[in-house]
């Protein structure tokens, strides 16, 4: 399991599913361990349906959690991605966790998520790309509230203090994952 995941990029939808089976296998270890529930904190929610499905424990992910509490705390949400391949998987996830109805826009940083590792890009530039395109997502598109869309460049945010932008509170999945 250790060389499939984590992968370090799981921007592409063939890893995303390499990474599924991986996860899947570690829920399992986990529940054999006796752990009581498990936090999948990748907003692409790899394997969490598939999860479900054979453990006894509960099972959540980052993006599914943030979804539903955004969902029910603004009328209009909008998603901050990593780059513009990804913008679609948040489409399909809201759409799969019934959210999309108030999905206001998805909009990207333009930052994969490898390249957000703090020994790549700082923490200060996460915050700043974020705060820029949250910008556009509350006056353009009328969202709101953000739900950031990688827990990599939601975690500088929370991090640094930075819980919101023009008075739209910004969600970090992890947080609420937990």
């Amino acid at each position: 399991i250790a060389d499939v995941y984590p992968l370090n990029y799981v921007t592409y939808i063939y890893y995303r599913h390499r990474c599924a089976d991986a996860v899947v296998n570690r829920v399992l270890m986990a529940q054999e361990e006796g752990f009581d529930g498990v936090f999948i904190c990748c907003c692409y929610d790899p394997g969490l349906w598939e999860a479900r499905e054979v453990a006894d424990i509960p099972v959540t992910a980052a993006f599914e959690a943030g979804s539903h509490y955004i969902n029910s705390i603004s009328q209009r949400y909008s998603v901050i991605a990593t780059e513009y391949k990804t913008v679609h998987c948040y489409r399909e996830l809201a759409q799969l966790y019934g959210t999309d109805s108030k999905l206001a826009s998805v909009r990207h940083i333009n930052l994969s998520a490898r390249d957000s590792y703090p020994e790549k890009t700082s923490s200060e530039e996460v915050v700043a790309r974020t705060l820029e395109v949250a910008r556009k997502c509350i006056e353009e598109d009328g969202a709101e509230a953000i739900l950031m869309g990688c827990t990599l460049q939601s975690c500088p945010l929370t991090v640094n203090g930075i819980d919101g932008a023009l008075r739209a509170p910004i969600i970090d999945p992890v947080l609420v994952g937990f």
